[in-house]
């Protein structure tokens, strides 16, 4: 098993009214994080084009506009939304249906990908299991444990409809970190106190969330050199592989044209 030293941890320094709050939660016995002053609930219909917004912010072009790409169908039953005090949208997150029997073994090849495409084609009955396709949180809103409080009401939720278990294709951001392991190997990285090298598979571990398997060509994506300079904003050359930012793998491009893969790690949420 592969360990790491464990990212330096940051400290925010309190002031005035934020002093107070501190206190009182001590004598209390109260914990309060940031997360706690969001709101999450279902997204209303009249606010989808928000949320959608939301995800144009966070995600790069290419993800719906290059080669390859497949949009996403999510069930507006596993759609929720956070909301700061004064009413703003500030991240997103849903799911669809998953026809799945249970065994790793049967995962799609395809991860992500494959889960979406078959949700499109839509389903006679529901599925045995939901998936989770993604979530959006705008920069700075990404401290204080809203993304784990976003995938607790998406696994909530799941369970409430009957679902056996909320499965995710995720993909993991801090990978492009370490482009040189194979997923089989990243999924191995674990911290000197045992959690996962990952962010976002942490994330996941920390409500329950456990890792089933690795895919590694979760997503693909294809353009030409002109196409990727612009979605991830850098110059490029006509060959070559290189690492850019928005993306957590290797870009390779030949005679002018860039393939990308993903690949992703799958966690399995399940009930206590």
């Amino acid at each position: 098993m592969l360990r790491l030293r464990p990212p330096n941890t940051r400290v925010f320094r309190l002031h005035g009214h934020d002093k107070l709050l501190r206190r009182a939660c001590a004598r209390g016995g109260l914990v309060l994080t940031m997360s706690d002053t969001y709101e999450i609930r279902p997204c209303p219909p009249e606010d989808d084009e928000r949320a959608w917004w939301v995800e144009r912010q966070v995600w790069a072009p290419f993800n719906w506009e290059a080669d390859g790409a497949v949009g996403v169908d999510h069930d507006p039953d596993l759609h929720f939304v956070a909301y700061t005090p004064g009413g703003e949208l500030v991240a997103t997150i849903d799911g669809c249906g998953f026809d799945w029997d249970g065994d790793p073994a049967t995962l799609p090849e395809n991860g992500w990908t494959g889960i979406v495409l078959a949700a499109q084609q839509g389903f006679s009955r529901q599925p045995a299991y939901a998936a989770a396709l993604g979530a959006s949180i705008l920069p700075a809103h990404r401290k204080g444990g809203l993304a784990g409080r976003l995938l607790t009401a998406l696994r909530d939720r799941a369970l409430e409809l009957g679902y056996r278990g909320l499965v995710a294709p995720v993909r993991p951001s801090a990978r492009w970190r370490m482009p040189h392991l194979s997923i089989e190997e990243y999924m191995r990285v674990r911290l000197p106190d045992g959690r996962h090298f990952d962010p976002w598979v942490r994330a996941h571990e920390r409500i329950g969330g456990r890792i089933i398997g690795a895919c590694a060509e979760s997503a693909v994506f294809g353009g030409t050199r002109e196409q990727w300079e612009r979605w991830v904003g850098m110059r490029l050359p006509d060959n070559g592989v290189v690492i850019c930012d928005h993306t957590i793998g290797p870009l390779e491009l030949i005679d002018g044209y860039g393939i990308l893969r993903e690949d992703s790690l799958w966690l399995l949420h399940r009930p206590a």
